[in-house]
């Protein structure tokens, strides 16, 4: 018989696989979260500046991309809890995200892990309306 190669699923693995993907979250106050995953990937730390695409033909269609100071906005650690996340405050993005998304609260969604051209998908398709 087979020895079986089991996974423990237990308290402390909780968030295992969810905190290994490369995510962004979408407050309803306007705040973007982005995990150390999504940071590694687009290659940005605190004080880095990070612009957004929406394509006009498809709005539920989003890109994200490091940037320079003069286009983007600029990302800040998170100061107290231990959270290792980055933040913008960018409520005009946040908001057209949602709404763009049909998504009526805060949201997250991955970060696709291929770039076009510098800039990596947001996987909205996994998003529920």
């Amino acid at each position: 018989m087979r020895k079986p190669d089991l996974i423990t699923w237990d308290a402390s693995s909780k968030h295992r696989q969810f905190d290994k993907s490369p995510r962004i979250g979408f407050t309803k106050s306007g705040v973007i979260n982005i995990n150390p995953p999504a940071q590694a990937l687009l290659g940005i730390k605190a004080g880095d500046y990070i612009i957004f695409y929406q394509d006009r033909n498809e709005p539920k269609s989003w890109w994200v991309a490091k940037s320079d100071p003069e286009h983007g906005v600029v990302t800040r650690a998170i100061k107290k809890g231990g959270s290792k996340n980055l933040l913008v405050n960018w409520s005009a993005v946040a908001k057209t995200f949602r709404a763009s998304t049909g998504q009526s609260g805060s949201c997250r969604c991955q970060v696709g892990i291929e770039a076009v051209e510098g800039k990596y998908e947001l996987i909205t398709a996994a998003l529920k309306s």
